[in-house]
């Protein structure tokens, strides 16, 4: 399903004319002070503690059933 007309509003239209991909001159990571890390590193221990019945304690202790 396609949304109504007009399929673009003209803010769409105006935001289309500035490019918005990075020329080079931007300032990298390490200059912001982020240093970047495996996302393959950091993503497991994230999911395993949401993997299973464990995602549902924070609802179960909501309703007082534990």
């Amino acid at each position: 399903l396609l949304p109504g007309e007009p399929l673009l509003s003209r803010d769409n239209l105006a935001s289309m004319r500035t490019p918005n991909v990075l020329s080079g001159n931007a300032p990298g990571l390490q200059s912001l002070g982020i240093t970047p890390t495996a996302l393959d590193s950091v993503m497991p221990p994230l999911l395993q503690q949401r993997a299973g019945a464990a995602r549902f304690e924070t609802w179960r202790s909501r309703a007082r059933r534990h």
